[in-house]
């Protein structure tokens, strides 16, 4: 007869799950930061969104660490993990040495992301290089 899977397990292991998506999503990102078919900040945000979603059933489903504790701590660590290496990105992704180059198709186009890098203040903190390109990646 086969056993049923408990509620409490199946609990304890969402958590693994999202932390198991978030570090995919990490590895989908480098993929996609090369590759022209996707949209890596689609890819980059879901990410931290799964960590995030895990950590969250990890401490709502706490009780369950003392039935399964090999699963509930593996969904915290995975889930964490996953946290950590997103921040660390983006904390490289932004530090001062950073220098930005931006591709644009016409005059006003430059126009306008100028405007919009010097009301983020981005050109000030960063080196913005502006490139007119009629190659892009979507055509």
């Amino acid at each position: 007869m086969k056993e049923k899977i408990s509620t409490n397990k199946i609990l304890a292991s969402t958590s693994l799950v999202f932390g198991i998506l978030s570090l995919f999503s990490f590895a989908l990102y480098f993929y996609s930061a090369n590759h022209a078919p996707y949209t890596y900040i689609d890819v980059i945000f879901r990410g931290p969104l799964c960590s995030f979603i895990g950590i969250v059933i990890s401490i709502i489903t706490r009780k369950t660490r003392k039935i399964h504790p090999v699963l509930w701590i593996s969904g915290i660590i995975s889930c964490m993990l996953g946290f950590i290496v997103y921040l660390d990105r983006i904390e490289y992704e932004v530090r001062p040495e950073t220098k930005w180059l931006v591709y644009y198709h016409s005059d006003e186009d430059l126009k306008c992301l100028k405007s919009v890098f010097g009301i983020t203040g981005i050109s000030r903190k960063f080196e913005v290089y502006f490139r007119k390109s009629d190659n892009f990646w979507d055509r």
